[in-house]
């Protein structure tokens, strides 16, 4: 695509237009492909590609690479390379986070990065045959690329260019620059003058709320939800966000003081179980199905069932929450606050002060200590576990590792060695034992097994607990 140029040598017009920009026209081609079929790959109802959409996905592009045509050829050509393999493993990265997470990766989700080693099997699972054609063209750009750099740089060397002044230079970068220029304007028109329309019109609200990263998607594509995903977190975490007055801090904790007046709550329930011990066991993806029900005549839960008839059973449990998933049910469990609707708690605000159950319950004497079977810097849970003010956190180290499922130990031994560590604590206590890091298929394989241990395994859909005071 790129000649080199001899001393005494011309191009036509023709040939010099296709050498500096057919190389970014494919570019923008091959890219306005890649977002188009993940959009379709999503396979998201009442959303759909319009014209309009095509426009702003065209402008977001000229927005991320108008810069590479302030670059000579040579350079120009593998910037666009590079920006080609990076964008397409982020438009793939979105694709396959969304087929699990019904939702696009964003900065705090990159901050919990680590967890995602962790579920191999499961990502492998959401790969799809035709997710190929998202990375086909790289075998023929990237080797196309290498040896027209290469050989480029081999010419130059063996036929240098002459050069009598230095004008062709100063003309040629001048060029460049406008032609760059040009391009960001149209990008930002391309881009901002939908974008605006739209949260004018049928969209209004849409980014004050941001209920929902999807709709804004709709609005904005999949470069420009990600552009505005890193100005929304600078904005959270880098000091651009306005701080709230005195006053309404006063103000609102004045409304807070007047509600915590108004709680007379005080039926028959109200301290009757005062001084009890507490076990809270949290159980990831046992789903509410099984509960209650039975294969060829026989219980698939039968511990849970008794369990039944003598506590409080709430069926009509919704889950709520978030991309933390595990850590958010933590969370909620614990705090009785929502969840952050992107990210998770325990990685984006790790240290924050909560009112936390340990906590609560340490004022009145109680001992606090919880129980997870892996590592336990995963979710950072030995972060946040700290800053609940538990006692003590026991993790895979303490753990005899004798049976494991997938990749960590059996719920029948995890509850058996948790009981017997449970021996060991002063009354009354806070006992919380936590296996959650297991697939539904697994979870339910194992729950008949459990029972048959004496295990009353709790239930939670991302994760209700089962909360049982003991005298």
């Amino acid at each position: 695509m790129y000649t080199i140029r001899q001393a005494g040598t011309r191009r036509s017009p023709g040939r010099l237009y296709s050498g500096r920009y057919a190389a970014y026209v494919l570019f923008i081609m091959l890219m306005l492909f890649k977002l188009a079929f993940m959009h379709y790959g999503l396979q998201v109802r009442n959303i759909d590609m319009s014209p309009v959409d095509y426009v702003i996905a065209v402008g977001s592009l000229l927005l991320l690479s108008f810069w590479t045509l302030w670059l000579p050829p040579r350079g120009r050509l593998a910037a666009l390379t590079l920006l080609n393999l990076l964008l397409t493993g982020l438009i793939y990265s979105d694709l396959v986070f969304y087929r699990y997470f019904e939702d696009f990766i964003t900065v705090p989700v990159l901050l919990q990065t680590g967890q995602v080693g962790s579920l191999g099997e499961s990502i492998r699972s959401l790969i799809r045959w035709q997710d190929l054609f998202f990375f086909i063209d790289w075998l023929a750009v990237v080797p196309w690329t290498a040896s027209k750099v290469i050989r480029k740089r081999r010419r130059s060397l063996a036929y240098p260019e002459v050069v009598t002044h230095s004008r062709p230079k100063r003309n040629s970068a001048l060029k460049r620059f406008i032609t760059g220029f040009a391009a960001f304007v149209l990008g930002c028109l391309l881009t901002f003058a939908p974008i605006k329309i739209a949260s004018n019109t049928w969209a209004v609200g849409l980014f004050a709320g941001n209920w929902w990263n999807l709709s804004l998607y709709n609005v904005t594509g999949l470069i420009g939800f990600h552009g505005y995903d890193v100005y929304r977190y600078a904005r959270d975490h880098l000091g651009m966000r306005t701080a709230l007055a005195p006053e309404e801090i006063d103000k609102t904790k004045a409304w807070l003081d007047e509600k915590r007046s108004k709680r007379t709550v005080r039926d028959e329930m109200f301290g009757k179980y005062k001084g009890s011990n507490i076990i809270v066991i949290q159980v990831e993806a046992f789903m509410n199905f099984v509960v209650d029900k039975s294969v060829n005549g026989q219980e698939i839960t039968p511990n849970f069932n008794r369990l039944m008839k003598e506590s409080m059973y709430f069926s009509n449990f919704y889950h709520q929450t978030a991309l933390g998933r595990t850590s958010d049910a933590d969370f909620v469990t614990q705090s009785s606050l929502l969840p952050l609707p992107a990210g998770s708690v325990f990685t984006r605000y790790p240290t924050h002060e909560y009112d936390t159950l340990p906590a609560v319950l340490k004022e009145h004497g109680y001992a606090a200590n919880v129980f997870h079977s892996y590592e336990s810097s995963f979710w950072n849970r030995h972060v946040v576990y700290r800053e609940m003010n538990y006692d003590r956190f026991y993790s895979k180290n303490d753990y005899e590792q004798d049976e494991m499922i997938g990749w960590s130990i059996s719920d029948a031994s995890f509850f058996k060695q948790s009981l017997d560590k449970m021996k060991d604590i002063p009354q009354p206590f806070l006992f919380v034992p936590d296996h959650a890091e297991q697939p539904p298929s697994l979870r339910h394989a194992q729950a008949g097994a459990a029972a048959r241990h004496g295990i009353i395994p709790g239930h939670h859909v991302r994760r209700l607990s089962a909360i049982r005071p003991l005298r």
